[in-house]
């Protein structure tokens, strides 16, 4: 199956600008909880079920007071209890969270917790009130121009799970076949200067498997896209395995954009550790190749989690900035998507599992189409 890319424009446009949200993720726990959306709503446009597949009515499932979603005494909107939440049959203690200043085993997982969110789709009158990222597109002259002038480009992923794009809906093959965000940056490069996007299949265990057919939105060139990220990963494990995921790709088909993203799994790496290691890892790709360079500052996990999920992600989106302008006094092209900062914005106004794709350190669709935005507005502004 595949996603409605007629769609594209509307979904990755930014949710700092214009007065319209475009199904925006909620989960409700308990039938009374009142659900905050990133504005206050004028009006609902709809609410569907997460895969898209079913609508409910205002009125018979839910109602918009002071611009907040509730549920009707006989909605047929899923939603979870804190019994299941916190107790049921499928929770463990793979993912321990904070409530009411206890631990508490707490479910997670795609298949538990999407089947409980929802997709607003509403209007708004307030102004985004949040982290709003900056346009760095004079950082990325080399490759944005060589788009412009119709020559073919290779762009290049590595990273962690985000960056595979685990819990999108493509790769968790259900509706509705949200591509990852590294897809949806590579689609929006081609519609915007009328190329082919030509993806590489790459077989690594937990990895990126692009199989996609060639998409078009031009014959103006040829955008090839790789994506070697595996999920699991630290940035140790990109060092470690760079011949293998990176080396051999890059001599049969270059580079010209690399996007890096790692630092969810690093959550046991002080700052500068992780700086000296992503430094590390990106002179290892200059060593071959001489590419613009896009670092993405890992979003937040759960914030409720102990330990073992998060620690110090929160700290490394300086250090890659630092990296940023280490490389730039080099002579290289770089700069960073400030996802760290723009996900602590989003954790203002909404909970973690409204927008969530496991409960514990992935995106869902939604956050997906978030991270796309970030990085196109870095990119292209």
């Amino acid at each position: 199956m595949k996603y409605d890319l007629t769609r594209l424009d509307e979904i990755i446009a930014p949710v700092w600008e214009g007065n319209k949200v475009v199904e925006e993720t909620v989960l409700f726990l308990g039938k009374d909880e009142k659900k905050q959306l990133l504005f206050k709503a004028d009006e609902i446009v709809s609410v569907k079920s997460f895969d898209l597949t079913r609508e409910f009515t205002e009125g018979k499932d839910y109602r918009l007071v002071d611009g907040c979603l509730e549920l009707c005494e006989d909605t047929e909107i899923p939603y979870l209890t804190e019994e299941k939440y916190y107790y049921g049959e499928n929770v463990t203690d793979f993912l321990v969270t904070k409530v009411n200043g206890e631990w508490r085993n707490t479910l997670w997982g795609g298949d538990k917790i999407k089947k409980y969110q929802l997709a607003v789709t509403y209007t708004h009158s307030d102004a985004w009130q949040g982290f709003v990222p900056a346009d760095e597109s004079l950082r990325f002259k080399k490759i944005l121009d060589k788009l412009e002038r119709g020559e073919n480009a290779t762009v290049f992923f590595y990273g962690d799970s985000i960056t595979v794009g685990a819990n999108a809906s493509s790769l968790d093959k259900h509706e509705p076949f949200m591509p990852t965000w590294s897809e949806l940056v590579t689609l929006a490069l081609a519609k915007k200067y009328s190329y082919t996007v030509h993806f590489i299949y790459t077989d690594f265990g937990n990895g990126s498997r692009l199989s996609r057919e060639d998409i078009s939105y031009g014959d103006r060139g040829v955008i090839t896209m790789i994506n070697t990220a595996v999920g699991g990963w630290r940035v140790t494990d990109g060092i470690d395995n760079f011949e293998v995921h990176c080396e051999l790709f890059l001599r049969k088909y270059g580079c010209d954009l690399l996007f890096l993203g790692y630092g969810m799994n690093d959550k046991k790496n002080t700052p500068e550790l992780e700086h000296e290691l992503v430094s590390k890892l990106v002179h290892m790709f200059l060593e071959l190749v001489e590419p613009d360079i896009m670092l993405i500052a890992t979003m937040l996990p759960n914030p409720d989690a102990n330990e073992k999920w998060n620690l110090n992600q929160k700290y490394f989106e300086a250090e890659f900035l630092s990296i940023a302008e280490e490389l730039r006094a080099e002579g290289h092209s770089a700069a960073v998507t400030p996802m760290t900062s723009m996900s602590a914005s989003v954790l203002e106004r909404k909970l973690f599992r409204d927008w969530t794709g496991n409960n514990v350190n992935h995106p869902n669709d939604f956050m997906i189409r978030i991270y796309a935005a970030v990085v196109l507005k870095t990119l292209i502004g």
